[in-house]
């Protein structure tokens, strides 16, 4: 109910205000406009369909174990295709490099007892965006992202704006239609892990996944689905990039309208 009552005509008006001015601000072009977000992944997998001859009585398909622990990744893509290596937030205290093998290359890793992004580490997921976006005084960037709590910490827009980076959040309660990342990648994403995860099972029987298989299994997920195509997709359909302030038509908003 809520995605629903946020996502209308005013709201997403004074959006597409703000963004036609964070562009103009940043003079950003494709290459200067990101989009970060975070998705979670558990050890755990959905057992999947078996495919078994007729009358057999008893199939069977091991899954990790009953409960599993959550790692988060935080995606940074561009409006022009290209994907910043992620950052892996895993669930523990202190960071261990083990953790990291078979992560992808870039990218880093991080650590909180929860496996949740958090205002105390979310600072170094923007050094980290700043390393490979390297915004200057001249070429400013704009980085577009959802309003959780994790990123809006007073330290966050201070180092943001003394590095030139120009951050801007997205209506509440509508990442669903306005998120790049959330209409193009990160559906792709969740099938290919789960895809990776199940061919580690059966290829591992008896086997549990663990935390230090999940880097390895996120690589193959992430490079799969972080293609520039999938991308510009998720920019091109949310009107991001190309701007595009007239691509929600009326119907929209009045299916929704009706539907509540």
């Amino acid at each position: 109910m809520a995605r629903a009552s946020a996502f209308n005509r005013y709201t997403i008006d004074i959006f597409f205000n703000k963004l036609k001015e964070g562009i103009s601000e940043s003079k950003a072009t494709s290459f200067k406009i990101f989009n970060l977000d975070e998705t979670g992944f558990t050890t755990v997998q959905k057992t999947p369909r078996v495919i078994a001859s007729k009358g057999t009585k008893q199939v069977g398909q091991i899954t990790s174990r009953e409960r599993g622990e959550l790692v988060t990744v935080c995606n940074i893509v561009s409006a022009a295709g290209v994907a910043i290596p992620p950052v892996i937030v895993f669930p523990r205290k202190l960071f261990r490099n083990p953790l990291m093998r078979g992560a992808p290359e870039g990218s880093i890793g991080l650590a909180n007892q929860s496996g949740w992004m958090n205002v105390e580490i979310f600072i170094d997921v923007l050094k980290h965006f700043v390393k490979f976006a390297r915004p200057t005084a001249d070429h400013k960037v704009l980085l577009i992202m959802d309003n959780h709590e994790s990123h809006l910490s007073l330290q966050s827009p201070d180092y943001a704006k003394e590095n030139h980076v120009c951050m801007m959040t997205l209506p509440p309660h509508t990442s669903h239609k306005t998120q790049p990342l959330d209409r193009s990648v990160f559906g792709p994403m969740k099938t290919y892990f789960n895809a990776a995860a199940n061919s580690w099972i059966l290829s591992n029987p008896g086997k549990a996944i663990k935390i230090y298989e999940m880097a390895s299994l996120i690589r193959q997920a992430w490079e799969k689905s972080s293609t520039p195509t999938n991308i510009m997709s998720g920019f091109r359909v949310t009107g991001v990039w190309p701007y595009d302030r007239h691509v929600y038509g009326d119907d929209i908003f009045f299916t929704i309208s009706c539907n509540r």
